[in-house]
Parts: structure tokens; sequence; C-alpha cells
């Protein structure tokens, strides 16, 4: 496998932005905020993102988190994945 990973950006906001909005399953995983839960990042237990959507192919997978659409700028594109009917898919 050729698998790439990329590291978790953690805004300098985001323990401020848990206090104010409280930590659920859908708070971004890079700034705290509340999302829509439409994008997702990978991560392994390394915390790094990693391009693979598929987690039972990535043997240290940690599963997906929700990322808000400002904090998904952050990363290169081939590790941001969109949630269908189907589950995660790399984005297009």
């Amino acid at each position: 496998m050729n698998m790439k990973t990329f590291p978790i950006y953690e805004s300098p906001k985001k323990e401020a932005n848990e206090e104010r909005y409280g930590l659920t399953g859908k708070s971004c995983v890079c700034c705290g905020k509340p999302t829509a839960q439409k994008l997702w990042i990978h991560a392994t237990t390394d915390w790094v993102a990693c391009d693979e959507v598929d987690q039972d192919k990535v043997p240290n997978s940690q599963g997906a988190f929700p990322i808000g659409p400002e904090c998904a700028k952050r990363f290169p594109k081939e590790f941001i994945f969109a949630e269908t009917f189907e589950g995660l898919k790399p984005q297009k």
C-alpha cells in the first residue's frame, strides 16, 4: 500500500471553541466548531491524516473525524472525504 499522510492542523482557538460550543461528535477535529458533518478526514493512531478512505486498509486507523469547510482548506484535496449514502468517498 502506498498511503500518503499529512499533519492534522490544530487551530490555536480549538480549546476555546470546544469550551464555547461543547465537544460533540459533530465538532471539527481541527478547530472545535460545530460542523454539518459533510467533510471528513481519516486519521491514524499517529494522529496524521491519510489519503486512504477504507479504514480496513489502514492497520493503525483511528477512524474518520468531521472537519469544517474552512479547516478543510488547510489540507490537500486527497485527504478530505465527503459523506454519501454509501459511506465516505474521496472528494472530486
